[in-house]
């Protein structure tokens, strides 16, 4: 929004859709009258809204059918950089990389050939970099953009439940290497905002009284995290970071942190570990042993921390019963950290455990491997599940093993999909019986490896990471070799660098 308002051609307001006719959040104007319809697609599960919305609008939906009198419908986000075919049947143009090296050459052509025939004004679209227009041959690469301001909120839905947080951006990408992980790898090099930044997107929320949500995925790897939480606290910020990585939590930097959230009251903390077992981190790239993790539960305690989520994923590849029962282990471990943290107190805390199964993304060393079958993830969840309930006072969540396996089948779909998401509805997953029909076969998709396969669709956006480091990557982690981090520097190793502008 801040691009496009900022731009003397752009005007752009909000639309929040609770099922009703949609309309824009400040004017109450119908889609169907602005010329453009920008839509943020975090999650594979958001396809099936693209539709629905449209068609509630009454904005058709398959963009071959628009007139010159319909706006344009165009989408950007991490879900359309993965694997966006299920959706171009719908779309005129999307964002491959980031917005900020598109948005004003889009907004320029497109005010050139207001009011001109269609055709001619996706003609002249198709000459920005960075930007997929619709009958495109070929690739899209997507374009990186290292300089600031960082985003932040502009305006949240009432009970969306951050009317009290300002979210401000401390960095895009992350430069751990977590194999599984598709921000860190269809994003590279990552980039962080310097700490002036973040004060200054802050500011606004902090007169108003509002607590400081810093957003990113390596928010404990920014290399002014203790510049940046001092200056904000010594403006009365309070902070909510994101989650955080047990290794910096140990070290001196983190102290800070702990010190900054105490000083703002913050009581509850994500950490990621992912895997159970010292085995399966390494797999994954996340290398630290058990007591890094423990110690940071610790010190997150007796810094007044009282409840403490962990990110754990099951199903992941080599994955043995072992490895399931040291993830209850390691479970019951930080637990009795935690309380034993809090005694010292005099108090108590309370843990929660985010368990989902492992999906392969695209542009990840892991985007080819398979997935358990349903039948298996179930098992190895009620394994899972049995063992945190005998530890007691652990609260589980999580996607179900169901909703795991077709968040993957997007992944692995092509335009052929967007048949089947323009009869959803907008409800996900799919009527077993419409799935069948459409996918007869759709379990070989997720069940079998696509290195086997011949037939899966070839990526559309090239994010600039060359496909010998993923392999690389794919052969160290079945020999449970660990890979230094991405340096942010400009380095020649992956060829991601030369997307930057």
């Amino acid at each position: 929004m801040r691009l496009v308002n900022e731009h003397p051609l752009g005007a752009c307001e909000p639309v929040f859709f609770d099922g009703g006719t949609p309309a824009g959040f400040v004017t109450g104007r119908p889609l169907g009258s602005f010329d453009v319809l920008a839509f943020s697609l975090s999650f594979e599960e958001q396809f099936v809204l693209l539709p629905h919305i449209l068609t509630t609008a009454g904005v058709p939906i398959w963009a071959h059918e628009r007139q010159s009198r319909d706006p344009m419908v165009i989408a950007g986000g991490v879900a359309c950089r993965l694997n966006p075919r299920p959706i171009v049947p719908f779309l005129d143009a999307f964002v491959a990389g980031d917005a900020e090296p598109v948005m004003a050459p889009f907004l320029e052509r497109l005010a050139d050939c207001m009011g001109s025939d269609r055709t001619r004004c996706l003609w002249q679209l198709q000459s920005i970099d960075g930007l997929w227009v619709s009958n495109s041959p070929g690739k899209v690469t997507a374009l990186w953009h290292d300089g600031g301001p960082p985003a932040s909120q502009i305006v949240s839905a009432s009970g969306a439940g951050f009317d009290d947080v300002l979210l401000v951006e401390t960095g895009r990408g992350c430069p751990a290497g977590c194999r599984f992980c598709a921000l860190g790898f269809s994003r590279r090099p990552p980039v962080f905002y310097s700490a002036e930044q973040v004060l200054e997107a802050s500011m606004p929320g902090i007169h108003r009284g509002q607590r400081i949500g810093l957003v990113g995925a390596s928010l404990g790897r920014h290399p002014e995290l203790a510049t940046m939480v001092q200056m904000l606290s010594a403006h009365g910020a309070d902070l909510t970071p994101a989650s955080l990585d047990p290794m910096v939590l140990g070290s001196s930097v983190g102290q800070s942190l702990l010190q900054a959230l105490e000083h703002g009251h913050q009581r509850s903390i994500t950490i990621a570990p992912e895997a159970g077992s010292s085995r399966l981190r390494k797999l994954i790239n996340k290398p630290f042993e058990d007591h890094v993790l423990l110690d940071a539960v610790d010190r997150l305690g007796r810094s007044g921390v009282i409840h403490l989520k962990l990110y754990l994923m099951y199903g992941l590849p080599t994955e043995q019963e072992q490895d399931l029962a040291d993830m209850i282990s390691l479970v019951g471990q930080v637990r009795k950290a935690m309380l034993g943290a809090h005694r010292q107190r005099g108090g108590t805390g309370r843990i929660s455990v985010s368990l989902n199964p492992f999906i392969p993304k695209p542009h990840t060393p892991f985007r080819n491997e398979y997935m358990p079958t349903l039948g298996e993830l179930k098992k190895r969840r009620e394994l899972l599940f049995a063992g945190l309930r005998k530890l007691g006072g652990i609260k589980v969540s999580g996607i179900s093993p169901r909703r795991a396996l077709f968040q993957c089948l997007l992944d692995r779909l092509d335009e052929s999909a967007a048949d089947m998401l323009s009869h959803c509805k907008g409800s996900w997953p799919p009527a077993s019986g419409l799935l069948r029909r459409s996918f007869p076969h759709w379990e070989q998709l997720v069940n079998g490896s696509l290195q086997t396969q011949h037939d899966h669709p070839d990526p559309m956006v090239d994010v600039g990471v060359s496909d010998w480091l993923l392999q690389r990557e794919r052969d160290r982690a079945y020999a449970e070799r660990t890979t230094a981090a991405c340096c942010a520097q400009r380095c020649p190793g992956c060829a991601a660098c030369s997307g930057l502008t």
